[in-house]
């Protein structure tokens, strides 16, 4: 089936389609003439994308959910993080309605709104409003898909806290800033997306990854620990970093405590440190990348 007809099925444009190919949702084959050919299985994937684009669920969260092993289970997991945004939503427009009716006193309403929005606010909104410019980008690039929950116990309030004060007390170098502010100016969601699905296909085999890419993955550690590229700005940046890391405690105030903030980071966080555990028993010189 071609492109006009597969639109004419399931209701949808040409550059719908072609987008949602761009976007790695659906991959049609090519024909012996070099036109896209769909089959009855993109057929039903481009239908159910379509119900789900009906539904305004984002690209990046259809790619969640049509991924999943367990659609239903994924599906759940974005209805709940729907639920607590209409929740912030309607507590958002209570407030709207309370300083209108308070014609607009800010003395009297600040203190009520204060505590009704704090109570609402996912732990990603916390810290984004908290920090509006570098460091707020920062967090809802790398960690806002585990930050949709709220701080709900004790243990959570006082690691928020905690992060609270690491962020706000930092001093990165200058340098190191201009260098962090331009790459994420550049980088966008759909980018910093397709490296995260990339991590977590590697990730969650680690073993079968290694195997198939053995070859290009030690011509990378031999470049990587070369004097070329130890004479590049990337490696400079690189450096400052770690040392910026290792000065500042990042791991074990920051990460240590978003693991308490958020137990998808923390799954993940496990997932990723074993990984790195099997990689580097098969490439020891990989240690050599973090040395200074």
């Amino acid at each position: 089936m071609l492109i006009n007809e597969v639109c004419k099925a399931c209701s949808v444009t040409k550059k719908a389609v072609e987008y949602y190919e761009k976007q790695g949702l659906i991959k049609p084959k090519l024909n012996n003439n070099n036109y896209r050919c769909y089959d009855n299985n993109d057929l039903t994937l481009l239908k159910e994308i379509a119900m789900l684009r009906k539904l305004n669920i984002s690209i990046a969260d259809i790619k969640t959910i049509i991924t999943s092993d367990d659609r239903p289970k994924a599906l759940s997991d974005y209805k709940i993080k729907k639920e607590l945004q209409i929740e912030q939503l309607k507590t958002q427009y209570d407030c709207l309605n309370y300083l209108l009716d308070n014609e607009y006193n800010v003395d009297k309403a600040i203190d009520t709104i204060n505590r009704r929005l704090d109570e609402n606010m996912v732990i990603q909104d916390k810290l984004t409003h908290s920090f509006p410019g570098y460091y707020g980008r920062y967090l809802s690039l790398h960690f806002g898909r585990f930050l949709n929950g709220k701080i709900d116990s004790d243990e959570k309030v006082l690691a928020y806290y905690r992060i609270i004060q690491f962020l706000d007390n930092i001093d990165i170098p200058e340098e190191l800033e201009e260098f962090l502010s331009k790459y994420l100016n550049e980088i966008s969601e759909s980018d910093l997306q397709k490296i995260e699905e990339s991590t977590n296909n590697v990730i969650s085999d680690i073993s079968n990854y290694i195997a198939k890419n053995n070859d290009n993955i030690s011509q990378y550690l031999e470049y990587r620990n070369s004097q070329e590229f130890k004479s590049s700005p990337m490696y400079k940046m690189q450096q400052l970093l770690i040392k910026f890391k290792e000065d500042s405690r990042y791991n074990d105030i920051f990460i240590y405590n978003l693991k308490i903030l958020s137990s998808s980071y923390r799954e993940y966080h496990e997932k990723i440190m074993l990984a790195n555990t099997e990689f580097l028993s098969k490439y020891p010189e990989a240690n050599d990348i973090y040395k200074n």
